[in-house]
């Protein structure tokens, strides 16, 4: 997106009325964007499409344009869900889209599919040993950065592990990167954390180390193209088995493993998102230690919190007309008690009006009485 708007702030005739513009993941723009967006397109006459969904993961920074628009302008809603292949899995989704969570949850847990255990360190153990009776790509999930890193090593060693016992040898460098020491080899997965035009990678994207050296390695992205660069001089990446909600909104994933590490990061949007990433299989795994069953864990997500500016706090869609009609009611109060007022106030100048009238009419009373007193009339000819 800032690629394309730098484009045509540099070259204003990029688009014209015959232009669509279609925006994927608009709720995650920040109002910044989102304004110089509208501007290019009001200037330029293009048709502008923008696709999101604001119940899941807004922009960092200041944002919720988008959910304005959509109340301002209507918005098409599409309902059928078709990632999910197993049909318990697309109606789970759906109710995550509704703002059902327990619904969606319930579902999960009669599969067995949330594993409850015995606390974070537990459940981060068997959802990486779970990784290994699966077959193809998968992608484990936490909330936040200091779990995504305890996933990403354990994975890394488990597959370590795997290739040893196979008598595999691994020649592996370690580097210094912005997630901290890495060690790193041949055939092992990466993401990158910041956007490098230059190299041709962007924020959020993963690939596959192709070769290392001690200052130097080559990555087949996961779109087929093949980067390299000096890891001296670039070191925002990191091992690519785990991540947080933000890096799957958008993404359709094989098969997908989460663990429920903090209470509350892991909100209704964390829950939804992670939730909905896989077409195959999904599972959570829980400590007991921070919710020792459905309900305590469902309300824990469903907690209302603040959003910090940076969209609309994420509500069931009962919970909305609720509001909605709440704030109807309030301001037919605000309009009636403003009408009495103004009542009250019409009232009141039409009083002192007729008080200063009556107060004019004794005055002229009172100087008719002095002119007529005896003595002080006009006097008669005889």
């Amino acid at each position: 997106m800032h690629r394309e708007l730098g484009q045509v702030e540099r070259d204003p005739t990029r688009w014209d009325r015959k232009t669509i513009v279609m925006v994927d993941e608009a709720g995650m723009m920040d109002n910044a964007i989102m304004v110089h967006l509208l501007y290019g397109a009001e200037r330029s006459g293009a048709k502008l499409i923008l696709a999101g969904d604001d119940r899941q993961f807004a922009s960092v920074s200041r944002g919720g344009m988008f959910t304005e628009l959509v109340n301002l302008q209507g918005a098409a809603e599409l309902k059928t869900v078709l990632r999910q292949r197993q049909a318990y899995q697309a109606k789970a989704s759906e109710d995550f889209a509704r703002g059902d969570i327990h619904a969606a949850l319930r579902a999960y847990d009669a599969r067995g599919q949330i594993v409850w255990c015995d606390g974070l360190a537990d459940a981060r153990q068997r959802a990486v040993a779970a990784q290994a009776s699966i077959t193809g790509p998968s992608f484990l999930y936490a909330s936040t950065n200091k779990e995504v890193e305890e996933l990403n090593r354990a994975e890394q060693l488990r597959r370590r592990a795997d290739l040893y016992a196979t008598g595999e040898q691994i020649q592996a460098h370690g580097f210094k990167t912005v997630r901290g020491h890495v060690s790193i080899a041949a055939g092992e997965r990466v993401q990158f954390y910041e956007t490098d035009r230059q190299l041709g990678v962007a924020t959020s994207e993963f690939g596959t180390v192709k070769a290392v050296a001690p200052r130097q390695m080559e990555i087949v992205k996961d779109d087929g193209t093949t980067v390299a660069f000096d890891l001296v001089k670039y070191d925002k990446w990191g091992l690519g088995y785990s991540g947080t909600g933000y890096k799957g909104q958008g993404k359709t994933q094989p098969r997908t493993a989460a663990v429920y590490d903090n209470a509350y990061a892991w909100d209704a949007r964390a829950a939804y998102v992670i939730g909905t990433r896989h077409r195959e299989d999904y599972r959570l795994f829980v400590p007991r230690e921070l919710a020792p069953d459905l309900t305590v864990l469902t309300g824990q997500i469903m907690r209302q919190r603040e959003d910090n500016g940076s969209s609309l706090r994420f509500e069931a869609a009962e919970n909305h007309h609720v509001r909605q009609g709440l704030a109807a009611n309030a301001a037919s109060e605000k309009l009636r008690g403003a009408l009495e007022k103004g009542r009250e106030a019409l009232i009141a100048a039409q009083a002192e009006r007729v008080r200063l009238r009556l107060i004019e009419e004794m005055k002229k009373a009172q100087e008719l009485k002095h002119t007529l007193r005896p003595g002080r009339g006009p006097r008669l000819g005889r």
